[in-house]
């Protein structure tokens, strides 16, 4: 996940777990200057019952070409309700609970 994602998620409210230290030198210097990147599991939870599915989606339409897709699920006539997209799962999810949680 990149930095501006996790700064959005930090700002909207996605709750923050512990950061853990980052070594950019050897002997380990730890850089804190970063916001809480959290887990695909912490994501997936954080959207509740609202988080529908995850995929793989290859559309020609897309750039890249293939891009994780989150959403509520299959609305029933033809697409994914809410539907978000990602480089990773990660950043799929993140974007749906940023989705979710719009002001």
């Amino acid at each position: 996940m990149n930095y501006e994602l996790a700064k959005k998620l930090k700002e909207a409210g996605f709750p923050q777990g512990e950061i853990k230290c980052r070594c950019i030198l050897n002997p380990c210097q730890c850089n804190k200057n970063f916001d809480y990147e959290p887990t695909l599991s912490e994501l997936i939870e954080a959207c509740g019952n609202k988080f529908g599915e995850l995929g793989l989606q290859d559309y020609m339409d897309l750039e890249p070409y293939e891009k994780w897709r989150a959403s509520l699920g299959w609305d029933g006539i033809g697409g994914y309700e809410k539907a978000v997209y990602g480089e990773t799962p990660e950043e799929a999810i993140a974007n749906l609970w940023l989705k979710l949680n719009e002001k």
